[in-house]
């Protein structure tokens, strides 16, 4: 487009400043220039009516450093441009901004040059695609950081990156969804002097599932995480490992609906002892097991529970071995026999002891015997009831280093009989009761 030029004037304001005007049809321009000893300053102002354009420079440059700002917009074409930009002996600072209205793309920039390091900032828009970047990274004598994010507006799609190193480690961080899939995914990792952390996490939303990880490397040992759940297919897994320097730590935790059945399971090794624990439920068996084991170096530890509600049936089962003594412990019951049995077992450096009881409902018959062996004695208990008959025995008998002692005692209900026994002796005597 030719354009006639209408005036132009030059005046000169004083020894160091030249100003200079020239007119155009619908343009203007404006030049305004200073030179001094300190350095020199230009400022340049340009407008394009007609175009709906305006360009605004301004440049700075001294003993110090240079300063640089431009600005430019397009109206008809809806843009915009800003540039700044300084340099000095410290360091060095670009500033961009561009804007596209009619493309809808926004693009800023900010970059920071200095000696302690480099600072880069970056966002950029696509209104038209529906997208949003935006890109940081710092990088010091002391590390590098780095910032990503990007999202995607017609695609769902949204991913996050950070990622720092320093002179203690590195750390990043890594986020992305995607809504029209229905997935989130979330990993974050971490080195630094002491060890490493990783954290993963994805979320299938159409799938139903959830998966969780947490990894740690330690100088002391290693700590693992693993947490899923699929709800189509009603399954949730919980896994969790730790290594260190002392032992092993392992759970294990799964449940499923559509099998209603539920397993835990945790492991615990350890220079000094040993941990076990299993528990399981499955419902449509009506069956629950549990056990737990613990070994250490003065002795063992078993438990072990079981129950089927189907058939009435518990069984629990204790056993405890150290170097001092033993100890076993058994609990059984039948609801639909309508029995219970029940031992009890200690044996000590000092003695043993026994102790059974034993019912039997359909049958009206409880038997109790206990057993006691010490160095200094025996003692015996036995009882015995059954009441269909009407009948109870109980015998006791204790043997000591001064004497002995026994008695025994009958009652039978139906016959209307009662028989008791006693019969003490010790160094003084001896006596007897029949």
């Amino acid at each position: 487009m030719a354009m006639k030029l209408s005036f132009c004037s030059i005046h000169f304001v004083s020894d160091q400043t030249l100003e200079r005007r020239v007119f155009l049809s619908n343009h203007v321009i404006h030049i305004f220039t200073v030179s001094s000893f300190g350095g020199t300053a230009t400022a340049l102002q340009e407008a394009y009516n007609s175009e709906g354009t305006t360009t605004v420079l301004q440049k700075a440059s001294k003993s110090e450093g240079t300063t640089t700002a431009l600005q430019k917009a397009y109206n008809s074409e809806g843009t915009t441009t800003a540039i700044q930009k300084a340099s000095i002996s410290e360091g060095t600072i670009t500033a961009l901004l561009e804007e596209y209205n009619s493309e809808g793309t926004i693009t800023s920039l900010q970059e920071a040059d200095k000696n302690e390091g480099t600072i880069t900032s970056l966002q950029e828009e696509y209104k038209s695609e529906g997208t949003t970047t935006a890109l940081q990274e710092a990088s010091k004598s002391e590390g590098t950081t780095t910032a990503l994010q990007e999202a995607s507006k017609s695609e769902g799609t949204t991913t996050v990156l950070q990622k720092a190193y320093n002179i203690e480690g590195t750390a990043t961080a890594l986020q992305k969804t995607y809504n029209s899939e229905g997935t989130t995914t979330a990993l974050q990792k971490a080195y630094n002097s002491e060890g490493t952390t990783t954290a993963l996490q994805k979320a299938s939303i159409i799938e139903g599932t959830i998966t969780a990880l947490l990894e740690e490397y330690n100088s002391e040992g290693t700590i693992t995480s693993l947490q899923e759940a699929n709800k189509s297919e009603g399954t949730i897994t919980s896994l969790q490992e730790e290594y260190k320097s002392e032992g092993t730590t392992t759970a294990l935790q799964e449940a499923s609906k559509s099998e209603r059945t539920t397993i835990a399971l945790r492991e615990a090794s350890k220079s000094e002892e040993t941990t076990t624990a299993l528990q399981e439920a499955s419902k449509s068996e009506w069956t629950t097991t549990a056990l737990q084991e613990a070994n250490k170096s003065e002795g063992t530890i078993t438990s072990l529970q079981e129950e089927y509600k189907s058939e009435g049936t518990t069984t629990a089962l204790q056993e405890a071995s150290k170097s001092e003594w033993t100890t076993t412990a058994l609990q059984e019951a039948s609801k639909s026999e309508g029995t219970t049995t029940s031992l009890q077992e200690a044996s000590k450096s000092e003695g043993i002891t026994t102790a059974l009881q034993e019912a039997s409902k359909s049958e009206g018959t409880t038997t109790a015997l206990q057993e006691a062996s010490k160095s200094e004695g025996t003692t015996t208990a036995l009882q015995e009831a059954s009441k269909s008959e009407g009948t109870t025995t109980a015998l006791q008998e204790a043997s000591k280093s001064e004497g002995t002692t026994t008695a025994l005692q009958e009652t039978s209900k139906s016959e209307g009989t009662t028989t008791s026994l006693q019969e003490a002796s010790k160094s003084e005597g001896t006596t007897t009761a029949l």
